[in-house]
């Protein structure tokens, strides 16, 4: 009889604790910080700006962004995301739950470089892909203005300006030894977002800093690329700026 109650308090015990911690799993969830998917994306953003203009990135072996020489692109990057929302409630605490979280995904995607370098040259290649279009989204709103790209037209545009529309980049070095990106245009594009294409870089090269001239570096053409298009156009993007099979 003993030993049965013994038994029966074990099980009670363990339902408890089981009780217990999922409770205390939902508060937890409670109390989590929520980041928008914008304050996600200005934190990308801001980094990557950062690295670009030739700074410093992330030391990924330190302790988190907010340790040692890591603090100079962190608070950079909290100026820039605090200076475009400003009126954002506990936002102390939101950029820097979404830089934490970033500095997180920059130290996942080392390790998985390490296990496979194709997985690295990937990343890489989709990350300038990203930076391409949020420079030309960028570009598309503060400098190009003609009659002919009124508010309503630019919004309707921009959709076609996503990370899939974009040329593709390798890193390459040269026999001396000199870094250049071999661009591999995707076939699908349609001679119109081509065109759209030069206008923004036109206006953005026109207003670009000399500092950022000097620091671009050589694009040689290779050979086009032949991946799928994007799925997620309109069906008037598609009809424009798609090349019908």
């Amino acid at each position: 009889m003993m030993s049965v109650l013994i038994q029966q308090n074990k099980q009670i015990i363990q339902r408890v604790s089981k009780l217990e911690e999922g409770a205390s799993k939902k508060k937890k969830n409670c109390d989590a910080i929520e980041v928008s998917n914008k304050i996600r994306y200005h934190v990308r953003l801001a980094f990557q700006e950062k690295v670009t203009a030739g700074e410093k990135s992330w030391n990924l072996d330190l302790d988190g962004p907010f340790t040692g020489e890591n603090l100079v692109i962190t608070r950079y990057i909290r100026t820039f995301v605090i200076g475009l929302n400003g009126d954002l409630e506990n936002r102390d605490a939101i950029v820097n739950s979404a830089i934490k979280t970033y500095f997180e995904s920059k130290v996942s995607q080392k390790k998985r470089k390490r296990k496979n370098p194709e997985v690295g040259k990937q990343i890489a290649r989709n990350q300038r892909r990203i930076h391409k279009s949020h420079r030309r989204i960028k570009a598309f709103d503060k400098f190009v203005s003609t009659p002919n790209f009124t508010k309503e037209v630019k919004e309707m545009y921009k959709p076609a300006l996503c990370p899939e529309m974009m040329s593709s980049e390798d890193e390459q070095e040269d026999d001396e030894g000199h870094r250049f990106f071999l661009v591999h245009k995707p076939n699908f594009r349609h001679r119109r977002f081509l065109k759209l294409l030069q206008i923004i870089d036109k206006a953005y090269d026109e207003n670009c800093s000399k500092r950022s001239k000097e620091q671009t570096i050589v694009r040689r053409v290779g050979p086009n690329s032949n991946r799928s298009p994007p799925k997620h156009l309109s069906k008037e993007l598609e009809d424009r700026f798609l090349v019908k099979n």
